[in-house]
């Protein structure tokens, strides 16, 4: 009865849901794995039973034949599939995010609401996650879709920081900060576990005043 109630909440999923956020990322197929898991769990237990009922007529070698190669079968798909997995990297440490979360946290206080940019990220725009290595609260945003009037609405939403995390082919320089140059920063470099410096992270304060208004 459950896996039959799930397989009506799939169908519906699959109906109602999934054509409006199929694209190319893999996790809007998730609510599949489970009935899949079910189906492949059950399809285990009738083989095995199928294999105990085959001895006590003398056909074991054959059902097991039938089962282990089965097993073999799923097993080759699995491992065809892996190389799409590790190759992208992942399931690796991301290290431009962690060195700049800690960056943020030794820089900021608790009480900072801090707005993350990034500019050359090669694994994934600018999100939350730095904030989470920073313990921080704030927002996300990637240094391109930046505007003036964007950062205005973050300061009048209660942000005190900007913290950009530039990769290495983009020097510390103004005309890599975008809107938030006028304000007083400093730089910090961060480096990944081997020493290698993996890029900056640029601190603004946004609490004071601009350059040009001085």
């Amino acid at each position: 009865l459950v896996f039959w109630v799930l397989c009506g909440g799939v169908t519906l999923y699959t109906v109602v849901v999934f054509p409006m956020v199929a694209s190319d990322h893999e996790y809007y197929s998730l609510p599949f794995l489970l009935p899949a898991a079910l189906g492949c769990g059950l399809g285990l237990d009738r083989l095995l039973a199928a294999r105990v009922v085959a001895v006590r007529r003398g056909l074991a070698v054959l059902v097991s034949a039938v089962v282990y190669l089965l097993l073999a079968a799923g097993s080759a798909c699995g491992l065809r599939r892996g190389p799409f997995l590790y190759g992208p990297a992942y399931f690796t440490h991301d290290w431009q995010r962690i060195a700049a979360g800690r960056v943020i946290e030794e820089e900021t206080t608790c009480d900072d609401l801090v707005l993350t940019v990034t500019r050359g990220r090669s694994t994934g725009w600018s999100d939350p996650r730095i904030l989470y290595y920073a313990h921080r609260r704030g927002w996300a945003r990637d240094a391109d879709d930046l505007r003036l009037d964007d950062l205005q609405l973050y300061i009048s939403h209660g942000a005190t920081v900007a913290a950009a995390l530039l990769t290495p082919e983009y020097p510390p320089r103004d005309e890599n900060y975008g809107p938030l140059a006028k304000y007083p920063h400093r730089v910090r470099t961060i480096r990944g576990p081997d020493g290698s410096r993996i890029g900056h992270v640029v601190i603004f304060e946004l609490s004071s005043r601009p350059h040009d208004l001085k």
